[in-house]
C-alpha cells in the first residue's frame, strides 16, 4: 500500500522501483534522488509497512509519508488521516464517519440558508446591514454565511432532511438555551481542511426611533 500511496502523493515522481519480496527500493521524491536509490519501504519487526530515506533520515508509516509531502492542509496527524481516508488508504473511523455526516448536514444548511440570504424578502434587511458594513452582497453566495428563517421553517427543514433527531441541538437555538434567534445571520466554521464544524448565530440589531429592532 505505500508504494500506492508514494504514487498518489508524487504523481509526476519517477520512483523506479525495484521490488524485492515485500520490500522496495526507489528514488526518494523529498530531495533530488538520481543516482542513487535512497528510498526504502520494509517491513517492521510487526510486520507493518515503514518507509525511510537513507539520505534525509525521515521515514515512518502512511501519515508520516503525507504530513512531508508538502500537500494542502495535511501538515497535522488528524489532516494526514483525513487526506488518507479520502484517498481510500485508511479506513474511517466510527468518529470520523460521525463528523464526516455532521458536515453534510451543516453543508446542506449552508446551502439553504445561503440561498435565503440572498434572494429571500425576508432576509432584504439583512442585506441592508451587510451593505452597510461595506459588504458587497454580490459575494453572499461564496461567504460562509446564512440567513436564519424562523424556528418552524427550521425545524421543518430538518424533519424533512431526516436531521431532526440527530442535530436539532446544533441547529435550534432554543434548544441549546440561547436566545431566540428569528431572522438572524448564521456564521458557518470550517475546520483547517474546509469542512464545515459548527455555527453561530448573531442578532443584527440597530436603532429605530430610538427602539432597538432586530434586522
Amino acid at each position: 500500500m505505500l508504494l500506492e500511496a508514494f504514487e498518489a502523493v508524487f504523481p509526476n515522481h519517477t520512483f523506479d522501483w525495484r521490488i524485492s519480496g515485500a520490500g522496495a527500493v526507489g528514488f526518494c521524491p523529498f530531495h533530488q534522488d538520481r543516482h542513487q536509490k535512497s528510498l526504502g519501504i520494509y517491513l517492521d519487526a510487526k510486520g507493518r509497512e515503514r518507509w525511510y530515506c537513507f539520505a534525509e533520515g525521515i521515514g515512518g508509516s502512511l501519515v508520516e509519508l503525507v504530513m512531508n509531502s508538502g500537500l494542502p492542509n495535511t501538515h497535522t496527524r488528524t489532516e494526514a488521516n483525513y487526506w488518507l481516508v479520502q484517498k481510500g488508504f485508511l479506513q474511517e473511523t466510527e468518529q470520523q464517519v460521525k463528523d464526516r455526516n455532521k458536515n453534510e448536514a451543516i453543508t446542506k444548511f449552508y446551502q439553504w440558508t445561503n440561498k435565503l440570504l440572498e434572494e429571500s424578502p425576508d432576509a432584504a434587511g439583512l442585506r441592508t446591514y451587510l451593505a452597510s458594513r461595506h459588504i458587497d452582497v454580490r459575494t453572499i453566495s461564496t461567504a460562509p454565511i446564512g440567513y436564519y428563517p424562523t424556528i418552524k421553517e427550521v425545524e421543518n427543514w430538518l424533519m424533512d432532511n431526516n436531521y431532526y433527531e440527530q442535530y436539532a441541538d446544533d441547529f435550534l437555538p432554543n434548544r441549546r438555551s440561547e436566545p431566540l434567534a428569528v431572522g438572524a445571520i448564521i456564521f458557518f466554521y470550517r475546520s483547517s481542511y474546509s469542512e464545515f464544524t459548527r455555527l453561530k448565530l448573531r442578532n443584527i440589531s440597530r436603532e429605530r426611533n430610538g427602539e432597538k429592532c432586530t434586522m
